[in-house]
């Protein structure tokens, strides 16, 4: 760590901690992390030495003595995966380690911790709905962007949409409107009923004309509603309909891809991609499982599989 990275906000992030655990810098306590899926981080500007190694060490704790299936949800007291604890379809093996990727980054002034890009359709025209929850180290005033590339069925079209800002220490929400007018994005459709076209967009803070920190999805522009069967208008409304047309679901329960937690982003999109081979649109997951990777629903979103979670 150099003097001038030590002059911004270090974070420490463990993406994936299984089960609990306490991390050390340079032998002192950073803190105490428990639960499976809560990434732990930390600030550590008062742990670490400047130009010189420093020593991180975590300490995992054992696994939760539980039961595979209590019988009553008031009686489970670990946010852990059931099925490690032993089900019909898997052994019983209490998986215990790090399965994301361990990072420190350094902030100016502030960090997105959450963002959520939504397509809306109002009166025949396509605008996005954007949210950007952040965290921000110091009061200060920043810009904050939103680079859409629409995917159309003249290529690739490029949007830009910006905000000033003011950042106050601590939590701060926003949010924007991105508008298109004239401009037609393609459809994200379901597998089997047309292409899964997605539109890139990254969004970023930038203070004082430096990019602080971005994050980038994909979004597929499509309506989504839910209809009566023929027939039944005193049933609930089951029929998935998109895009205006009626979806005959085809799906599948999806347990966990492995008794210990597969985060190999090859091997998600191979058995996501094998399952849309098998015709496959529309996928559950099983709630005694994991809460599944970025890399699953990014997959998803490529071959047209809609999620039950």
């Amino acid at each position: 760590v150099t003097e001038e990275q030590l002059q911004k906000t270090l974070k420490l992030c463990f993406g994936g901690i299984d089960y609990s655990a306490k991390i050390y810098i340079n032998g002192k306590l950073v803190g105490v992390h428990e639960g499976m899926y809560i990434p732990f981080e930390a600030i550590i500007n008062d742990f670490v030495k400047t130009d010189e190694e420093n020593t991180l060490v975590c300490v995992l704790e054992h696994a939760p003595i539980a039961d595979p299936q209590p019988g009553y949800t008031s009686k489970t007291r670990y946010l852990k995966a059931r099925f490690n604890y032993k089900w019909d379809f898997a052994a019983r093996v209490m998986d215990l380690g790090l399965y994301e990727d361990v990072t420190v980054t350094a902030y100016d002034a502030v960090t997105i911790l959450h963002s959520f890009a939504r397509p809306v359709l109002e009166n025949g025209q396509w605008k996005v709905a954007a949210q950007v929850e952040a965290e921000a180290f110091r009061d200060t005033e920043a810009v904050l962007t939103f680079d859409l590339e629409l995917n159309t069925a003249g290529g690739p079209v490029p949007v830009h949409a910006e905000k000033k800002v003011s950042l106050r220490k601590g939590f701060n929400d926003f949010e924007a409107e991105i508008t298109f007018e004239g401009e037609t994005p393609l459809l994200w459709w379901p597998n089997g009923y047309g292409a899964q076209a997605l539109s890139p967009i990254t969004i970023v803070f930038r203070i004082n004309g430096a990019v602080d920190d971005s994050v980038s999805h994909s979004i597929g522009f499509r309506t989504l509603e839910f209809i009566h069967a023929d027939g039944r208008e005193d049933a609930l409304k089951y029929n998935v309909v998109i895009n205006g047309k009626r979806i005959y679901l085809k799906g599948t329960n999806m347990v966990p891809l492995d008794c210990i937690h597969c985060v190999d982003e090859r091997e998600i999109d191979q058995r996501l991609k094998d399952v849309a081979e098998a015709n496959v649109n529309f996928l559950r997951i099983w709630g005694g499982g994991h809460l599944e990777s970025e890399a699953y629903y990014r997959a998803a979103d490529k071959y047209g599989l809609m999620i039950l979670q």
